[in-house]
């Protein structure tokens, strides 16, 4: 099934692009991006970057060769080229630009240049940010690779299958280290990265057989399952769920084409001390109520950016509420008048606050949160901020219990 788009919204969008293309046929951002983590798009080759990326879209929707705007886009990436681009990311988008226009000698140079930079291990391919994180003693469940390097590697594997001659073997090796970094909603650490690996993920699984007849078979010792993976199921998800986490399972697949097995195991873990980027404390307060029996508590998470840049970019602040308590909505939707706050919502538990950006300054976020249902020795919760794009973080916890009395 497909939405139906109307013929002059895609035009306008078109005429709109047009005019933002410089003389020199690259294309100008007139704001300042949102998420400034994202290699190649600050400094000097910001600008290639984001040609790369509207160029691309051309091309992927089918535009005439001859368009002028197409034409000059593509001018403006071989002076880049020919003058040296040394940024990693734009080196990884330009090689999947050129593919895709059929320029086979760039593409296969810059593949080259990339090639050298990349990391090998296990029988995998990946690449690393150009910038190194300053720590890596991030918690186990925090993801060893982050927005950055998966759009990065992404980008280079659309580059291999679209080339006239497709390097399978080495594209195989890639798509192993991206199904390792898939979560277990099929997704990656961003929507936008996301969005670059599943395009990549496709044009592979178009290039290796899309005609599957496999059945894989999940066994321990005290159960059997199997399932069953051909044409008219490879989009669907089968899953199962395990009696035991502490067994050991086998996976045994027969017949033809490519199936994606993967394990989820969720479980608690204490909130680790350390922090990396931010400084995060969380204090809560009585309300103004006159209620005899306090049922309504002000919670404020107070947040700096401790990190190398003079700001953190797009950063996502998680309360999780103690059990039995919501949180006031009205007072959630104050905090959209604050001109960090471009979003909240409020999922499952948790009340989530996504900010454009956190200054080196101290920033406080103040919401209600009301006691709905009794509970009997309430645990504390966890609060946790951390960047979009970097593996930057910060945890605290809090309870009912360490309210101030001053207040």
């Amino acid at each position: 099934e497909y939405i139906f788009i109307e013929e002059t919204v895609p035009k306008q969008t078109l005429i709109w692009l047009v005019k933002k293309q410089k003389s020199n046929g690259c294309f100008r951002r007139d704001e300042k991006h949102v998420d400034t983590a994202q290699e190649g798009r600050e400094g000097d080759q910001e600008d290639i970057a984001l040609t790369a990326y509207v160029v691309g879209v051309f091309l992927e929707v089918g535009l005439n060769a001859s368009f002028p705007a197409l034409r000059n886009g593509l001018y403006c990436l071989e002076e880049a080229f020919l003058n040296g681009v040394t940024n990693g990311y734009t080196q990884a988008i330009l090689a999947y630009v050129f593919a895709l226009a059929g320029k086979e000698q760039q593409a296969k140079s810059l593949l080259s240049i990339l090639d050298k930079s990349a990391t090998k291990t296990n029988n995998m391919i990946y690449w690393e940010r150009d910038e190194k994180p300053e720590t890596d003693n991030s918690p186990s469940f925090i993801p060893s690779a982050l927005s950055g390097e998966t759009e990065k590697t992404c980008y280079v594997l659309l580059a291999v299958l679209s080339q006239d001659t497709q390097d399978l073997d080495y594209a195989s090796k890639i798509v192993q280290w991206l199904a390792q970094r898939m979560n277990s909603h099929g997704g990656f650490s961003a929507m936008q990265d996301t969005t670059v690996c599943l395009l990549a993920l496709t044009q592979y699984m178009k290039l290796t057989g899309s005609n599957p007849q496999n059945t894989v078979t999940l066994s321990s010792e005290e159960s059997e399952e199997v399932f069953y993976v051909n044409r008219n199921k490879r989009l669907l998800v089968q899953h199962s769920k395990v009696s035991k986490g502490h067994q050991q399972y086998t996976v045994d697949v027969e017949g033809d084409g490519c199936s994606f097995v993967q394990a989820t195991l969720r479980y608690n873990v204490p909130l680790p001390k350390e922090a990396s980027g931010f400084s995060l404390s969380v204090k809560t307060g009585k309300s103004n109520s006159t209620d005899e029996f306090q049922t309504k508590f002000e919670l404020t998470v107070t947040l700096t950016y401790t990190g190398a840049r003079e700001s953190s970019g797009t950063v996502l602040v998680d309360v999780k509420m103690l059990s039995g308590f919501t949180p006031v909505v009205s007072s959630t939707e104050e905090l959209k008048f604050n001109s960090q706050v471009t979003k909240t919502d409020i999922k499952n538990g948790h009340v989530l606050f996504y900010l454009e950006n956190v200054p080196k300054e101290a920033t406080s976020l103040t919401f209600s949160i009301e006691q709905t249902n009794h509970v009997a020795n309430i645990q504390p919760a966890p609060v946790t901020v951390h960047s979009y794009k970097r593996d930057e973080y910060a945890f605290d916890s809090y309870n009912i219990n360490s309210i101030s009395d001053s207040q």
